[in-house]
């Protein structure tokens, strides 16, 4: 048998497993179809947050740089922006 490229692939694919099973068993507890305790909801909540990045803790900086248009105007836009003055003249 051929040697694997990435020896923690196995690992990593358990622990996401384990994680799916945590966030399907939570599902379906919101969607009523599994009692879960009060005490068992918080163990998975404790053992979600180790295992998942939280979203909220996430900082993002953006940094913006001033953006120029350059706008090219027909001669035909030109024209009625001149009549419009025109008639109001």
């Amino acid at each position: 048998m051929a040697r694997r490229l990435n020896t923690r692939h196995s690992e990593l694919c358990r622990q996401k497993i384990q994680v799916t099973q945590l966030v399907n068993r939570l599902m379906g507890h919101i969607e009523g179809k599994v009692d879960l305790s009060n005490s068992q909801v918080n163990s998975i909540k404790i053992l979600l947050d180790k295992s998942l990045p939280s979203l909220s803790d996430v900082k993002t900086e953006h940094v913006s740089q001033g953006i120029t248009f350059n706008l090219k105007l027909d001669e035909s836009v030109t024209d009625v922006a001149n009549q419009e003055e025109e008639d109001q003249e």
